[in-house]
């Protein structure tokens, strides 16, 4: 029995550092995203949660690693749409298309996240975090690179692509994901898209890279098939799943990275 009530109060103490941490979490997303990085700090953590300094610092040591911190859920959570989405059945160019429409729907309803996760991936933030930090982040970032290589390995083994001299799965998936990157910091500001007139910069990225596929001679050809067809068929399937899935639904601007989390905001 000594045991049991051991183990009972642990969990307890266990559960309350985890909704602590999501506390100071919530509210350090809230001053990021309204007042950028400059205006995080833990002193101001502490101020608006009531927590003292060193009690915070037990916990996350820097600003950086509350970031980081952030980062890695939403990463997490992206990780999660993408293998669903890689699951898509279909050839595999219908594979790489529902992924295309899954980032497509994350960058237009996930804006938020997605600023999080990209400033959590910069040098000036992870030069400042732990190792381990430095790792985690380093493995969501493979998965999301692994689960777009596997769909061009299935490709090429299935006989729907044929690698040209210096091409390679590896060197492919490289050049989507930088792709993607770019996507993510274009909608982050750094091209004046209204100046440029580029109105849905996703479905432009989109139509390109079945120009690039096309280059590759990757089959079905865009004009040989009916991807429109397939785009619908994963909205209708894959991401209406996913919006079912959502315990409250798709976030919006301001929502948590983890609509589950059940914490009530404390302030001075």
């Amino acid at each position: 029995m000594a045991i049991l009530k051991g183990l009972t109060a642990f969990a307890g103490k266990q559960r309350e550092l985890q909704q602590r941490d999501e506390l100071h979490l919530e509210i350090a997303r809230e001053i990021f995203l309204k007042e950028g990085y400059h205006k995080l700090s833990i002193s101001r953590l502490a101020n608006a949660t009531g927590f003292a300094r060193p009690t915070l610092y037990e916990r996350f040591h820097s600003k950086e690693e509350l970031i980081v911190a952030l980062g890695l859920r939403c990463q997490t959570e992206l990780v999660s749409f993408l293998r669903k989405a890689s699951a898509f059945p279909g050839r595999p160019r219908e594979r790489m298309v529902a992924i295309g429409e899954m980032i497509r729907h994350y960058a237009e309803r996930y804006t938020d996240d997605l600023r999080i996760s990209n400033f959590s991936g910069t040098d000036v933030v992870l030069e400042k975090v732990s190792l381990d930090l430095q790792r985690k982040h380093a493995e969501l970032d493979k998965q999301i690179f692994d689960l777009v290589k596997e769909v061009i390995v299935d490709a090429e083994r299935q006989g729907d692509l044929a690698f040209r001299p210096g091409v390679t799965a590896q060197t492919m998936t490289l050049t989507l994901i930088a792709l993607i990157d770019g996507l993510g910091l274009a909608l982050q500001g750094s091209v004046p898209l209204d100046l440029v007139e580029i109105a849905d910069p996703v479905a432009a990225l989109i139509r390109n890279v079945h120009v690039l596929f096309d280059g590759y001679g990757w089959r079905p050809l865009y004009d040989e098939w009916g991807y429109e067809d397939v785009e619908r068929r994963v909205l209708s399937t894959v991401i209406a799943e996913m919006k079912r899935d959502a315990p409250h639904g798709e976030r919006k601007m301001g929502d948590t990275c983890w609509p589950d989390t059940d914490i009530t905001l404390r302030r001075r």
